[in-house]
């Protein structure tokens, strides 16, 4: 996606400040997105950039917080500098309308469906801009993954709350394991 097309995507949907959660906010391909780019094309459309990969990001220094080289999301939601990175997303929400910036076009397949909307969904309306320009619901992108795998018919057993938890951990084993 071109700059020019995100920065009309933020427009479209009245968003005035991105969050960017990349830990590495640099790409080699796109350089229209590294960060002091991105900040500068943003700053001039009027919507404002800061930076939260250092606290939001899907790196830890925290050798605790892997297994077998596969980043552990709820060591991660425990971390307190996810947790301080969280609290400064819900503050700037009571005067913002706040994008989560990353690298991935497929919520599915990125951090901030997994680690930070999963928790800021308690509170919070999360929509999800596609690449199309569409929203797609927190809850209809859990609907989603539930399909992709098979979970999304509890059996005798299994609680609807208990497929989705399968469902989160099998797609952060697929998004983490890499």
């Amino acid at each position: 996606m071109e700059q020019t097309v995100f920065i009309r995507l933020m427009k479209r949907h009245r968003i005035d400040a991105v969050a960017d959660v990349r830990s590495v906010p640099y790409s080699r391909i796109w350089k229209g997105f590294n960060r002091d780019a991105i900040r500068s094309a943003l700053t001039y459309s009027n919507i404002y950039y800061v930076y939260l990969g250092d606290v939001c990001g899907a790196r830890l220094d925290d050798e605790s917080a892997y297994q077998d080289g596969t980043l552990l999301y709820p060591a991660v939601q425990k971390n307190d500098l996810f947790q301080k990175g969280l609290r400064r997303l819900k503050k700037g929400l009571q005067h913002y309308r706040i994008a989560l910036m990353c690298a991935e076009k497929d919520p599915l397949d990125c951090h901030r469906f997994l680690l930070i909307c999963r928790q800021m969904a308690h509170d919070t309306d999360i929509s999800h801009i596609r690449p199309n320009g569409t929203l797609e619901s927190q809850s209809k992108l859990e609907k989603r993954m539930l399909q992709q795998y098979q979970l999304d018919q509890p059996s005798l057993f299994d609680t609807s709350e208990m497929c989705l938890e399968q469902a989160y951990a099998q797609q952060h084993q697929k998004v983490f394991s890499h």
